[in-house]
């Protein structure tokens, strides 16, 4: 019997079968991992379009990539505002730093690079 599988979701399919059952799944690198999932589920939604829908399904698959990224968006805007707001001050590097930048600027003034304020 012939199967009715779109190709796109047979290598989908195949893909994932292959990457599930390598052992080193651990130690690839988190380009591959989300090139993987990105093509997975790219033949997902290609194989979507391809089957019988109706319209308002068929309209609805060919929004999702719009919606993804714009919920991708929020998500990577809000990560950066909550990693801003639970940012630690660290008053003993800053006052290090201050320490380093004043330990530089002798140096510098020493070598001739800078000139001594006045």
């Amino acid at each position: 019997e012939k199967s009715h599988t779109p190709a796109a979701l047979q290598l989908a399919s195949l893909l994932l079968r292959v990457a599930l059952s390598r052992t080193e799944l651990c130690s690839m690198l988190r380009i591959v991992k989300l090139l993987s999932v990105v093509l997975l589920v790219f033949a997902a939604w290609i194989a979507g379009l391809r089957t019988g829908l109706t319209d308002q399904s068929r309209q609805a698959l060919l929004l999702a990539p719009i919606l993804a990224t714009a919920v991708f968006g929020l998500y990577s805007v809000f990560s950066v505002l909550y990693g801003v707001f639970t940012f630690r001050d660290c008053p003993e590097e800053a006052e290090a730093l201050r320490k380093d930048i004043a330990e530089a600027r002798a140096d510098l003034i020493k070598r001739g690079v800078l000139q001594p304020e006045q």
